[in-house]
């Protein structure tokens, strides 16, 4: 789902309103909690994990060619290993996209296929086609 913020820029860039140059690499980030419609709202797992957001290329080597107002990811996407956690431990169920390492607003965000738990020496990944971008009105 694309964020208000997102929106806003792509909206004001399309109409000339402000210049907007794509970044060349993006962050992926993990969340506990769902991120609310302006990109904000996420909880990410602690420093302390080993967690940090995953950058990628933002380029055809990651994402395939829109067909009918969807992109999604052609690249695995995944994360380095964690250093700490346990199964006991809450699971991570969303994820982001934006474009700063800390902080900031989400570009895009949605629910992970299924909850992800955060266990020390083990990495998660993100398979390809599982990040579906969508650029549809609301009916």
């Amino acid at each position: 789902m694309i964020s208000d913020f997102q929106a806003a820029r792509v909206l004001n860039h399309i109409f000339g309103r402000i210049p907007y140059d794509p970044p060349a690499s993006l962050r992926l980030g993990l969340s506990y909690t769902p991120i609310t419609s302006n990109g904000t709202g996420f909880t990410e797992p602690a420093a302390s994990t080993g967690y940090a957001r995953m950058e990628f290329n933002n380029n055809e080597d990651t994402w395939q060619v829109s067909t009918g107002f969807v992109k999604t990811n052609k690249a695995q996407l995944m994360f380095d290993p964690f250093t700490s956690g346990s199964s006991t431990d809450p699971n991570v169920t969303y994820w982001f996209i934006t474009d700063v390492a800390e902080g900031g607003a989400a570009m895009y965000y949605g629910e992970l296929s299924r909850p992800r738990p955060i266990i020390a020496e083990s990495q998660i990944w993100i398979n390809s086609g599982e990040i579906i971008l969508e650029s549809t009105n609301p009916v």
